[in-house]
């Protein structure tokens, strides 16, 4: 019986959603996922019904259970909404910008998020605070992974995201790093998070600077990428150094204890 599911959020109200699902199908054919799953897509805020035929036609070849969802909580929100359609134990979520880096992706995560204590993993996780926009944030370091692609089991989201209000970006920020996310929630219950590289190998919190993956080095141990990896990938230095600093700051620094909570 198969009991993980891998949702791909398609939003045609995206203006490069075309380029997104070419770039996520096309990795998703080449890139053996290393175990079973069922395909779910997420389809929101197309313009025309010929527009919305056309992304779900492009993905056809792998068999989706189509979810339709209204466009008005950002992609957190389009999580929740589709919730109520998917059974499995495991669910994968990645968004529009996601792509597929490395073979036996999947099965990585769930191997990772099967350890015991393990409430969260996904593909990069971050230090980065949104405080500068709002005071309510968390401070840096802002421990949280990110939602562009990560693995939860089932009934932790549903119960975590069903009473979610979802008003505008903010409050889909608040989700992924604010100080009652995702990420805190499950540590909160005495869980683990973690961030799955391309090995395989799961890094906890303190080792996040270190594992290669989201704006360190040339990321070569990312395992799914998306907009924000592809950012820092093509910046000029001077940028690439701004984001390491606002993503990692002096925790780049041997020795250094991450304390966050």
């Amino acid at each position: 019986m198969v009991d993980t599911a891998v949702v791909f959020l398609v939003r045609g109200a995206d203006a490069n959603w075309r380029s997104g699902v070419e770039r996520f199908a096309a990795s998703l054919a080449t890139t053996p996922a290393g175990c079973s799953y069922k395909f779910y897509v997420v389809a929101k805020g197309f313009a025309s019904g010929m527009e919305k035929a056309a992304a779900i036609g492009r993905l056809m070849h792998f068999e989706p259970t189509v979810v339709e969802v209204s466009d008005d909580a950002f992609d957190i929100g389009a999580y929740r909404d589709a919730m109520a359609s998917i059974g499995e134990e495991l669910v994968c979520f990645m968004n529009t910008h996601a792509e597929i880096l490395a073979p036996g992706w999947l099965r990585k995560l769930v191997i990772a998020i099967r350890r015991p204590g393990m409430g969260m993993v996904g593909a990069t996780g971050s230090f980065e605070s949104l405080s500068q926009i709002d005071v309510h944030f968390p401070a840096f370091p802002n421990v949280h992974i990110r939602t562009n692609a990560f693995m939860i089991r089932r009934l932790d989201t549903a119960g975590m995201l069903a009473s979610l209000s979802i008003r505008d970006k903010l409050d889909a920020f608040m989700v992924e790093s604010g100080p009652r996310s995702l990420t805190r929630r499950l540590v909160e219950r005495g869980l683990d998070v973690a961030v799955v590289a391309r090995s395989g190998r799961p890094y906890s919190p303190p080792l996040w600077p270190w594992s290669g993956t989201y704006r360190q080095q040339d990321q070569h141990s990312l395992l799914i990428g998306d907009n924000q990896t592809r950012a820092y990938r093509d910046a000029p230095w001077a940028s690439k150094r701004d984001l390491v600093r606002r993503t990692w700051g002096h925790h780049l620094q041997l020795g250094n204890r991450l304390s966050w909570g």
